[in-house]
């Protein structure tokens, strides 16, 4: 079987071969510039020697006017009806929504596209006989629609810009000479020539919307120092305590209450019990008077020195009464901190949702918070006279972006930015002169992810990410869990997981909640010969996915061979062997249609009677640890197993228009993962401390129904660019896995997912 292109967010409109015919001459002619000759090895250029033409949104003006805001798709219906004179624009857009709705297109890809291109044949003839004279005119030929396309990486973020998007019409030289085109038609020739193998028009809407000024401001306030001033000669200081908050990264917010949107909402704020250290037990000793006499002693010391000071004296610290006493209370102090230097701190049992939570995916931050106090050593030789403060340099930023339509991204239109010294002295404990300072004093971050390749190649970028547990299959992307390096002073500028704003964006990625809810693409193999079967009759089809019924409106059986993950280290199947949903998506261009008011009709519907291809629903995102049914003219999601159908039409197909469909379960076998049961600051001198182990976890994903072959269809980066939170479902909805592009070199049985259904008017077709 042929490899079919992957498919990027792009609407492609192509033509059926039967759309328009090509002279020989011109189907065989290669383009200019293509050195590999005609059209079975170069770019197949039937349609290249033709013109092409571009129509794009107008930009606002604030002056208004008839053509204002005028879209991509009132451009293209008014030209391609411009010779129908006295016409009303409401007609004229009727009438090419007609003509796309009789080829089976859905016009709203193009209605909501910000480009639109076509390419015409220099010369054809129509699907009624009549020569084509204006290139403009698709009159009868109005192409099918392939709602996800196959546009290509490649070209994703520079093709349909402002270099092709003009109504000058590009032929010979300019057209071919064009970067855009070049990089099309390199990536077409990449993929088996599948725009153009076949002659016939051929639309191209963009998925990119029209224009909208969007443009947003907001204020981000960013620490960018942290000091705890405690150097000041004749200041004791130390800690008094210590503890370790634990608190979800990725958070949403329903009805004023934040909550992990991840799966469940497990992960959740989490605090270790207080940590006192030595000297902080001295502190307390002070503060419930088990101190007082040393307490009277220091102040009596202080109020001595200041007295012979204000004389011009310069007595010695030992003939002040209560100074020998205050002495040996600040070694005493001293000794103290020294020894807490080397103490474990505090550490968090994490609980039961927390320890979920990790196994199932997020980000959990750690954070230690430290108390000081500090006072004066009055028999210091230096006499110290300023007490230690926290001292913060913070940068206050307004910001003002506007939403770039090409490239998906906010871009900043102005940025100004001012730094503050914020200082914050100790609150006194009640009774004395000795004040307290909380002070955020370490910090890590843990993230574990499923489902999500790019996650275990973010440590190969950043050495200093520790990987915890990482899955064995090639990618990496079953399973990951890293650890960033403990930051002394508390968070950073910018996060390492979890933090939009990060400037590495590949590190911003983290802070999208759909990074941690993707689809798994399981490896998968077949649980018996990797077939369709035709139920109940004694000769068995030969082709493994192809199949030719009578439109005699009889319900035909077929069954197909179920797809399931294998088992491996990472995976383990014993429990999952029964589905959670069974998708069915059909060819939107498929015929007869499954919803038409007039005409016959196609149907299918399980072996247990359940209907599928009814409703209106817009396909849903599909995410992990979640059931997202729906159902529609072209997909269903159905609760559980369904491998056996029934199908009968009471109409026939039209020619290339078979009922093409994908088949695909979802499982949630048990995934590698990775359970933490303590993580705080417990090694010597607050050191970072983790206790976890290797463990499982349900997590979701899909194996879609091969044909003749046990090597299945790879769908990493189909799972990764469509399913999760806020990803376009562009797999169930109408379109198939591996595109439509179909032409007499690539048919839709060709490709090892399409199970293929045509329905014949009589024996002699």
């Amino acid at each position: 079987m042929k490899p079919k292109p992957k498919k990027q967010m792009i609407g492609v409109i192509a033509a059926t071969t039967a759309a328009i015919l090509m002279t020989p001459a011109i189907a065989n002619a290669a383009p200019t510039g293509d050195a590999t000759g005609g059209s079975k090895g170069g770019y197949g250029g039937a349609g290249l020697q033709g013109t092409w033409k571009y129509f794009k949104s107008a930009p606002k003006t604030p002056n208004g006017g008839a053509d204002n805001n005028a879209t991509a798709w009132q451009a293209f219906y008014k030209s391609i009806t411009a010779d129908r004179l006295g016409w009303s624009d409401e007609e004229r857009e009727k009438y090419a929504e007609g003509q796309a709705l009789k080829k089976g297109a859905n016009p709203g890809v193009c209605k909501e596209s910000r480009v639109i291109a076509w390419v015409a044949p220099a010369t054809g003839i129509r699907s009624d006989g009549t020569a084509v004279q204006n290139p403009n005119d698709l009159v009868g030929a109005f192409p099918h629609t392939n709602a996800r396309g196959t546009f290509g990486e490649v070209v994703k973020a520079n093709t349909m810009n402002n270099s092709l998007a003009t109504a000058t019409p590009l032929t010979g030289s300019s057209l071919m000479n064009n970067d855009d085109v070049k990089k099309y038609l390199q990536w077409d020739k990449k993929n088996n020539n599948k725009m153009f193998a076949s002659p016939g028009y051929t639309l191209l809407c963009s998925w990119w919307k029209r224009d909208e000024e969007k443009v947003r401001e907001y204020e981000t306030i960013n620490r960018d120092s942290n000091l705890l001033n405690t150097n000041t000669a004749g200041v004791v200081a130390g800690a008094t305590s210590y503890t370790t908050i634990v608190s979800p990264q990725i958070l949403e917010t329903k009805a004023g209450i934040a909550y992990d949107p991840i799966g469940k909402p497990n992960l959740h704020t989490q605090s270790s019990a207080i940590l006192k250290t030595n000297f902080g037990k001295l502190m307390d000793e002070v503060v419930s008077g088990a101190r007082a006499a040393q307490l009277a002693a220091i102040q009596t010391c202080a109020a001595g020195l200041a007295a012979a000071a204000a004389t011009g004296g310069t007595a010695s610290p030992a003939a002040i009464p209560g100074c020998a006493a205050a002495g040996e209370f600040a070694a005493e102090a001293a000794g103290r901190i020294a020894a807490d230097q080397a103490i474990p701190r505090a550490t968090v049992e994490l609980d039961a949702l927390n320890k979920e939570g990790l196994k199932e995916g997020g980000v959990l931050n750690v954070q230690e918070s430290a108390a000081f106090a500090s006072f004066l050593d009055p028999t210091s030789a230096e006499g110290g006279t300023k007490l230690p403060v926290k001292e913060a340099t913070i940068t206050k930023c307004k910001i003002k972006e506007k939403f770039n339509n090409d490239t998906n991204t906010w871009e900043q239109i102005s940025k100004t930015c001012h730094k503050e010294v914020s200082i914050e002295p100790g609150e006194n404990v009640a009774g004395t002169d000795i004040p307290v300072i909380n002070w955020e004093s370490n910090f890590y971050q843990i993230m574990s992810v499923h489902c999500n390749e790019k996650a275990a190649e973010l440590s190969s970028n950043d050495p200093t990410l520790k990987v915890v547990n990482k899955d064995s299959t090639e990618k990496g992307g079953l399973s990951t869990v890293l650890m960033t390096k403990q930051y002394g002073g508390g968070r950073p500028l910018h996060l390492d997981f979890g933090d939009k704003g990060n400037p590495d964006r590949e590190k911003a990625a983290t802070g999208e909640i759909g990074y941690y809810d993707k689809e798994c693409p399981f490896e998968c193999a077949p649980a018996g010969a990797p077939r369709a079967t035709l139920v109940s009759v004694k000769t068995p089809n030969v082709e493994p996915n192809n199949f030719k019924f009578f439109r005699d409106n009889v319900w035909r059986t077929v069954n197909i061979t179920r797809w399931v993950p294998k088992a491996s280290a990472d995976v383990n199947i014993a429990t999952a062997l029964v589905p959670v949903s069974t998708t069915i998506n059909r060819w939107v261009a498929g015929t007869p249609g499954t919803q038409t008011k007039t005409g016959g009709r196609f149907e299918m519907k399980t072996i247990t009677g359940a209907k599928l291809f009814t409703g209106d629903s817009d396909p849903k995102e599909q995410k992990n640890y979640s059931l997202d049914l729906f159902s529609n003219a072209n997909t269903t999601i159905l609760p559980g197993l369904a491998d056996t159908f029934q199908v009968r039409s009471s109409w026939a197909s039209d020619a290339n228009a078979p009922q093409v469909i994908n088949v695909k379960w979802e499982y949630a076998p048990l995934v590698i993962s990775t359970e933490f049961s303590k993580v705080g600051f417990g090694g010597a001198g607050g050191s970072m401390t983790n206790s976890h182990n290797q463990t499982q976890y349900p997590v979701q994903g899909k194996c879609y129904a091969n044909y003749g072959t046990t090597k299945q269809y790879d769908t990493t980066d189909d799972f990764y660019n469509f399913t999760g939170t806020g990803s376009d479902n562009n797999l169930d909805n109408g379109e198939v896995l591996e595109g439509s592009n179909f032409s007499s070199k690539s048919k839709p049985a060709d490709s090892q997912t399409n199970l293929v259904i045509t329905f014949l008017r009589a024996t002699t077709n």
